[in-house]
């Protein structure tokens, strides 16, 4: 089905967003199903994916986004999405 309009759309239908970090080097991939795309679960996904790699013994270094809106554009040592990301050797 195309289209956004609810005659278009089936009753409980919608749409989700899907975080994935994937490691450059071993291309090991971690995702999960994201709800609401904003700056509060992208914070959570960053922390659960970090925390994952380290336990597959991969140490985060960098980390390359797309910047967008729900991740705070350019990232400051206040800013929400940063926190976890300032740990980050």
């Amino acid at each position: 089905m195309h289209g956004r309009s609810a005659a278009t759309r089936p009753k409980g239908g919608g749409y989700t967003h899907i975080h994935t970090a994937i490691d450059a080097y071993s291309r090991l991939k971690y995702s999960e199903f994201a709800g609401a795309e904003n700056n509060a679960n992208c914070v959570a996904f960053l922390a659960r994916a970090i925390a994952w790699f380290s336990g597959h013994g991969i140490t985060t270094e960098r980390i390359l986004t797309d910047n967008g809106a729900e991740l705070g554009g350019t990232l400051r040592p206040t800013d929400v999405f940063a926190s976890p990301c300032y740990g980050v050797s």
